[in-house]
């Protein structure tokens, strides 16, 4: 769950799965360098590091492979891709404008999910 701060009134809450938590994690540790281009990801020790179990670690190392921040190798698993700054922030552009147009269609099918449950 994250805590999003809104300039025009309450604070809401975001609820998010362990994956989509993870995979924020991972992605800011990336993109600010702390874990550098190259850098194998080793599935244990980032599932111990941020005690989460293997199962919603490789989905975030699998959601960071679509955004293109990390490569898997046959023999060597999960590795930070080398890209440039420039080609990262055209990949963050891409799903930019992407994005959005894929929530306004969850949202559009949202009163037919909840009829549903």
């Amino acid at each position: 769950m994250t805590i999003v701060k809104s300039s025009s009134g309450p604070r809401t809450i975001e609820r998010q799965t362990v994956a989509a938590a993870t995979t924020r994690a991972l992605r800011e540790k990336i993109l600010s360098g702390e874990i550098g281009e190259g850098e194998q990801l080793r599935q244990d020790a980032l599932a111990a590091e941020y005690g989460v179990s293997r199962i919603p670690l490789r989905e975030a190392l699998r959601q960071l492979e679509a955004e293109g921040l990390v490569s898997f190798y046959p023999h060597r698993g999960a590795v930070v891709s080398t890209l440039s700054l420039a080609e990262i922030e055209e990949l963050f552009e891409i799903r930019a404008l992407i994005e959005p147009d894929v929530l306004r269609s969850k949202v559009r099918r949202l009163p037919s999910l909840q009829a549903t449950t």
